[in-house]
């Protein structure tokens, strides 16, 4: 029965042999940067410190506001198996691959025949969205929750009576916001516009049962949120007020302050974590001109060097949005209207976001933003098809238009650089020089630390060049370059032993960036 069912899918509808097409390349071209690209620091930090330790581990700590705790619980039961890549980036490989079928099946309930792959070829094609696509970080893994929660709401809308079966469909709403909350707290930015969209849906259409089950799953998924987030407040502060000198629980285990004052330390630990807030706030002077610049820079992100087009044309797809969806409303089309009413909701609602908070987080908390852009470009690029003039397909023209100029972006060289040089030079430093686990080893800065514990299993915590029988040294330690030191680094030129480097050591290997030495 399967069997014919997938048969008919793949011969009767060509949009389908495009997606999986499409589909099968991007599973390898992310495969390709998963394994070829150096991690960065933050993906260096968050393996090391947090991943590499276990799930337990990671459910409990947080040192970094906006920690990704959620993405670091998930891929420590993916480490297990053994490889540090899959570790790392196993999670937002899937997450990735997941949210172009996502975005297709969304797509496919509102757009006419082959817009829904163009939908997902612009989308995968926006270089922010690329580069954040397989990092060991949860920005993919949030995209996943976001589109899971959009994909409920369509199944909850489209049908004109519940059942009891539906449940399961709000079950997967709440634990979708409550994932992408875990996963990071910025996702609040899409959280309550998703909750919007689907309540102003509902009380369009008069469906008051659907709207008040959309609420208690938004409560719901709250509550669950802040438990566990609990879990990590209980941690934080029983670890703070066992080290609190002079203090009554000075000295004692983190379980039994728990125990005899639970309260104390959840409060204790969630005041330091809003003591380090991530949002990047700025003054309110001036602030309209900054988030204008912001904007265009963020949208620059997605297409190169077209941030300002761009911006111009998704404001004019916000428009078409609105006047567009009240026409698919009128004429009952719930599928298309709700596909209208999301975007605008997700786009109109982040600059209210920003303007009461004052502030201009760091872009790529915004890569969600692609999903709402894409479906808006989608629609007015399907409107002005239906408006061709000419005696061939506009469609056909567009669509194979959008899928080679994405395939030329994806491919080209500004799609595919490292993302961090120091990174990737430090593990070509590593790669190129024969040393073993039973050598003396140094580490001069985070990096060489970080990479240690990940392509090789090595936990270096020795600073010290006197008795390394290999050290690599950053040519900014070398050169004796002072100003504008980097905290990354553990040594300065004045630090390093240069008696012991020149007498007893030997440069056996040099990069851009480091030389590597070995002992005579």
């Amino acid at each position: 029965m399967w069997k014919k069912s997938v048969n008919k899918i793949w011969k009767e509808d060509k949009e389908n042999r495009l997606f999986v097409l499409w589909f099968l390349g991007m599973a390898v071209y992310y495969g390709f940067r998963m394994f070829c690209l150096t991690p960065w620091y933050d993906e260096l930090y968050t393996y090391y410190y947090f991943i590499s330790r276990g799930p337990v581990y990671a459910a409990i700590h947080w040192p970094l506001p906006n920690n990704h705790v959620g993405y670091s619980v998930l891929s420590g039961f993916l480490n297990l198996l053994g490889s540090p890549v899959l570790g790392l980036r196993g999670i937002s490989y899937i997450a990735a691959l997941a949210n172009l079928i996502l975005l297709y099946r969304i797509g496919k309930k509102g757009f006419s025949k082959g817009w829904s792959f163009c939908c997902v070829v612009l989308y995968s094609s926006m270089n922010l969205v690329n580069q954040l696509a397989v990092q060991g970080r949860g920005y993919t893994l949030a995209v996943t929750c976001l589109l899971t929660a959009v994909c409920m709401l369509q199944k909850i809308g489209r049908k004109e009576e519940e059942t009891k079966q539906d449940i399961k469909y709000y079950v997967l709403f709440s634990v979708s916001l409550t994932l992408g909350l875990y996963i990071l707290p910025s996702s609040v930015y899409w959280v309550i516009p998703v909750c919007v969209a689907g309540g102003l849906f509902f009380l369009s259409y008069k469906k008051w049962k659907p709207l008040v089950h959309l609420v208690i799953s938004s409560i719901a998924a709250a509550f669950h949120t802040v438990l566990l987030y609990a879990v990590i407040w209980l941690a934080i502060g029983s670890n703070l007020l066992s080290k609190e000198e002079g203090g009554v629980f000075c000295g004692q285990s983190h379980i039994g302050i728990i125990c005899s004052a639970p309260f104390r330390a959840a409060r204790t630990g969630m005041d330091y974590m809003l003591a380090t807030p991530y949002i990047q706030s700025v003054e309110r002077k001036g602030y309209l001109a900054e988030l204008a610049g912001w904007y265009r820079s963020l949208f620059d992100l997605y297409y190169p060097k077209a941030g300002a087009v761009l911006l111009a044309v998704t404001a004019a797809g916000i428009l078409f949005a609105i006047l567009c969806g009240r026409k698919e409303y009128k004429e009952g089309s719930k599928e298309s209207f709700f596909l209208l009413l999301l975007p605008a909701v997700l786009l109109l609602m982040m600059p209210l976001f920003l303007t009461v908070q004052c502030a201009l987080p760091y872009f790529r908390v915004f890569s969600y933003i692609g999903i709402p852009v894409a479906v808006l470009l989608c629609m007015l690029l399907q409107f002005a098809a239906g408006k061709n003039p000419f005696p061939f397909s506009g469609r056909h023209f567009l669509i194979t238009a959008c899928t080679l100029l994405a395939a030329a972006l994806l491919l080209s060289k500004g799609y595919n650089g490292e993302y961090g040089m120091t990174e990737h030079y430090a593990k070509d430093a590593f790669d190129r020089t024969a040393f073993g686990k039973e050598e003396n080893l140094c580490v001069t800065d985070c990096y060489q630390q970080y990479l240690l514990k990940f392509c090789y299993n090595i936990e270096c915590e020795n600073t010290s060049i006197e008795e390394a029988d290999t050290v690599l040294l950053h040519k900014e330690i070398i050169s004796h370059q002072d100003e504008g030191f980097r905290w990354e680094f553990y040594h300065t030129y004045d630090t390093v032993p240069w008696d012991i480097i020149e007498s007893r050591m030997a440069p056996v290997y040099e990069n851009e960036e480091y030389v590597v030495y070995k002992r005579k």
